[in-house]
């Protein structure tokens, strides 16, 4: 009889199942051993093992009537040739393997990372308990055991989420080397406004300061109350012909943003100011109602995309609210990761780039 079945990372390896570094180096490995303790000494039929990857969407159910749906995409499918003839020794045993990620060379280079994103009403604009996006990498094992006289073959199966994070690392490079600032500048039926923004592009603890030249009301109609500067995330999510958009704050500018002091009596103020919003960790639960999902930017086929936009968030008086965005580039990698990436790149096998043949 065979009990315990499950998987372990190599114990010398930092990162987990995952050989290599997704998005840079073009050789890939999954490795780990597969563990069982037995009751007796035997030999098993085979061992099968199968890394998987795919991707899901879902949305829930609207009170207007319109049912919940779901869709789920297989992304990578890999086989590891069947392991025949197993010998097991009564007690604790290891079947150590290794599974290159063999595939087509622009499917390979254009997997996304693991994605995990489960919305409430509380965690997100215009989102519902139900609505989720997710890329899911595993391990699954089935071990086939010899038939008896006095003993039908049995299958038994276990499996394992394997974290597979994606690097970009010229977007990494363009974040600390290039002039990436952009403006949040226009003239509407409301506002005359211009704000430069510090960064397009960054990833975690980088500072994105706003700095607010001016914004001003163009009719006596139109009172400003307060402009608070943001970073937003978007998830985009499509299921059987459905789809919708879900919002989500990761940071808030802090620093002070307010009117013009020496205003003259009976014209518009003008706003204008300075901050800096950053954003320091990716998924972290900060409470039971709110949590830190940084995702980095993605699109995943036509089931769900992540997009992000530093934003102007003008509240009127007439209780209006008003968006002032501009799209941005923002990659879920820590400073320590990072520098590292930065620091040892002339070093790695980095792999030519290819277009997401994922994304439609």
């Amino acid at each position: 009889m065979l009990t315990e079945i499950r998987f372990e990372p190599p114990g010398d390896h930092p990162n987990g199942y995952l050989r290599g570094l997704l998005g840079i180096m073009p050789a890939l490995a999954v490795t780990g051993v597969l563990k069982f303790t037995s009751s007796k000494r035997t030999t098993l039929r085979a061992v099968k093992l199968l890394f998987l990857g795919t991707a899901h969407s879902a949305l829930a159910a609207t009170p207007g009537g319109v049912p919940a749906a779901a869709e789920s995409l297989t992304l990578i499918s890999i086989a590891h040739p069947p392991i025949e003839a197993v010998q097991v020794e009564a007690g604790d045993n290891e079947v150590p393997f290794e599974i290159p990620l063999v595939a087509e060379a622009a499917v390979l280079r254009s997997l996304p990372g693991s994605v995990g994103l489960e919305f409430t009403e509380a965690r997100g604009t215009n989102a519902a308990k139900g609505d989720a996006v997710a890329v899911v990498y595993e391990l699954r094992a089935q071990i086939e055991t010899q038939g008896g006289l006095f003993a039908a073959a049995k299958r038994l199966a276990c499996e394992d989420e394997v974290d597979v994070p994606r690097y970009n690392v010229p977007l990494l490079m363009r974040s600390e080397t290039a002039d990436t600032t952009v403006f949040i500048s226009g003239v509407n039926k409301d506002l005359d406004y211009r704000c430069t923004v510090s960064r397009g592009v960054f990833s975690l603890g980088q500072n994105v300061q706003f700095t607010l030249h001016h914004l001003r009301a163009l009719n006596p109609s139109t009172v400003v109350k307060s402009v608070v500067a943001r970073i937003r995330q978007d998830t985009i999510i499509k299921a059987k012909g459905q789809a919708k958009i879900v919002s989500h704050i990761l940071a808030t500018g802090v620093g002070k943003i307010g009117k013009d002091p020496n205003t003259k009596k009976g014209t518009a103020p003008t706003w204008s100011g300075e901050c800096v919003a950053v954003i320091q960790e990716s998924h972290k639960k900060t409470s039971a109602r709110n949590a830190i999902d940084a995702v980095s930017g993605c699109t995943v086929s036509n089931m769900f995309a992540i997009k992000h936009f530093v934003e102007l968030i003008v509240s009127l008086k007439d209780g209006r609210e008003l968006c002032l965005d501009k799209p941005v580039e923002f990659e879920a990698v820590d400073r320590e990761t990072r520098e590292w990436l930065l620091q040892h790149m002339s070093k790695l096998p980095i792999e030519d780039p290819v277009d997401d043949v994922l994304e439609e």
